[in-house]
């Protein structure tokens, strides 16, 4: 176990009222936000996200890390930044965030290679069409802040959401598998380089891989449909 095999892989439903943790509206107040206590560098990355997107106004936050990189929603399109030593790169995401707002559970998985090159990304199963906002130059910065999801305190980049896991490789996972896990495959299903998971039972659960410990402030525990599977051995 795993199985690197996709056609031994099968389906479990969480079902309803699988928990996960709730954000602005669906927590506490605008400054939720979790540190999820992890902060290794690593130029190849990939990243696993499970959430419940609510009704967007500016951009806001997913998750992001100080110097390293970030996930946004806009009323445009989603964003996706690495940060590089002259000019930071910022992909854009289609189709528009509207598209995704207030339309249930979603998962998104996204790859990128450390250069400047564009990342790759799935929503659901589907390629999403990813154009350049901001032409990356210079080096790949690195970063010893850790991963937040939600809010930075700094700043009004709040908004109604509710995550059920976040995951990150310290490798470009295969498109085939990243496509895959973008289903909602459990991220425990490629455990090759994978170096967090946490599946956010509720916003005090720890990484399921290497232990890291978050910090909430202001999350609260929230119902969250999803679809969730596993790896036949």
């Amino acid at each position: 176990f795993p199985s690197h095999d996709i056609s031994k892989w099968a389906l479990w439903h969480g079902g309803r009222n699988v928990m996960g943790a709730g954000f602005n509206g669906q927590g506490t107040g605008a400054s939720d936000n979790i540190n999820i206590g992890y902060t290794a560098h690593s130029a190849a990355r990939s990243w696993w996200l499970s959430a419940s997107p609510g009704t967007v106004s500016g951009t806001v936050r997913f998750f992001f890390k100080d110097g390293g990189e970030g996930f946004y929603f806009g009323t445009g399109p989603m964003l996706f930044r690495r940060d590089f030593s002259t000019t930071n790169g910022i992909w854009n995401f289609n189709p528009a965030s509207s598209s995704f707002s207030n339309s249930g559970s979603r998962t998104i998985m996204i790859i990128h290679d450390g250069t400047t090159t564009a990342p790759k990304a799935w929503m659901d199963g589907t390629a999403l069409t990813v154009t350049v906002s901001a032409a990356a130059s210079g080096t790949l910065l690195s970063s010893s802040s850790a991963f937040i999801l939600g809010n930075r305190a700094a700043q009004s980049q709040a908004f109604t959401w509710v995550c059920s896991g976040l995951a990150i490789w310290n490798e470009v996972v295969p498109d085939n598998i990243a496509q895959s896990l973008s289903l909602g495959y459990s991220p425990l299903v490629w455990r090759r380089n994978l170096a967090y998971f946490n599946p956010l039972w509720n916003p005090a659960t720890r990484d399921v891989i290497g232990g890291a410990t978050p910090t909430n402030t202001g999350a609260l525990d929230r119902p969250h449909n999803r679809l969730f599977l596993a790896a036949l051995s």
